[in-house]
């Protein structure tokens, strides 16, 4: 549709040229002599002497491309009634035709994105259907538990490292981008950040949508079970580097004691003995 608009008003603009090249040649070209008389240096027989000529010019006009300076203003100098002529056009080609030009681009712009922000809605909807189908097959084959005394069902942290083994639900989280490591404990951990070792249903499937949000992706899961991984690392050094100062310290005390007794024995030696050849 956009283009068949713009094709008729190309055919509008086309037909207003030439009714203008007509006019123009008939009332600037056919009578040269007294516009070159009053100005020598303005070319009408170039502008104006034929009517392909003048409707090249009259495309000028439309351009806004030194019209007044160079077409209207030798002109109107020798007959100011011809400006009503050039102002009528303009009026009608640069500020009436080229304006719906631009209003058809603009808004076929504008139908473009709300077709774009349809699509991507339609998108939203479907990985939402998507997730939450996937997340309640997920659900139905960890079979939650319902904690003694308590009324909500929450998925243990013993129950999910069982289920994890089963190969449908590793499959199904897979499927979500939601499996990072291939520890089911490290997995857990993004499901139940303070620890607790049990997530209620309506947590495990509200954090697994966040996971699937604009900051989930498995690069980010991938960061958080390396960085915990790091962290295991470093507190597994630090406690060996504890154990190594231990040991240093042990063998100083040794090293201590055994300086003691040596100096000991150098001084209970009896005074008349020197030293053993």
């Amino acid at each position: 549709p956009a283009l068949r608009t713009l094709s008729w008003v190309g055919i509008l603009c086309l037909i207003v040229l030439y009714v203008a090249g007509i006019f123009a040649t008939l009332l600037i070209g056919q009578d040269c002599e007294q516009f070159v008389q009053a100005d020598p240096a303005f070319e009408c027989d170039l502008y104006f002497g034929t009517v392909y000529r003048s409707m090249y010019s009259m495309w000028q006009v439309i351009t806004l491309e030194s019209w007044s300076s160079a077409l209207a203003r030798p002109v109107v100098y020798v007959q100011p009634g011809l400006v009503i002529f050039f102002l009528l056009f303009q009026f009608v080609t640069t500020l009436g035709l080229m304006n719906v030009v631009v209003g058809i681009i603009v808004e076929c712009t504008m139908e473009a994105a709300k077709t774009d922000e349809a699509h991507l809605r339609a998108e939203q909807v479907r990985m939402l259907h998507f997730t939450l189908t996937q997340l309640r097959h997920v659900v139905e084959l960890i079979r939650p538990q319902i904690p003694p005394g308590g009324a909500i069902p929450c998925i243990t942290k013993e129950r999910f490292c069982e289920a994890f083994n089963d190969h449908a639900v590793r499959d199904a989280m897979e499927d979500l981008g939601l499996v990072h490591d291939d520890d089911p404990a490290e997995v857990f951990k993004c499901f139940d950040p303070h620890g607790e070792s049990q997530v209620p249903v309506a947590h495990f499937v509200a954090r697994a949508q966040r996971l699937r949000g604009t900051a989930m992706a498995k690069d980010l899961l991938q960061f958080v079970g390396d960085s915990r991984r790091v962290e295991a690392a470093c507190t597994a050094l630090r406690h060996k580097i504890h154990e190594v100062f231990q040991e240093l310290g042990e063998a100083q005390q040794e090293h201590e004691d055994l300086r003691h007794q040596v100096v000991g024995l150098h001084d209970n030696r009896p005074a008349g003995r020197g030293p053993a050849a």
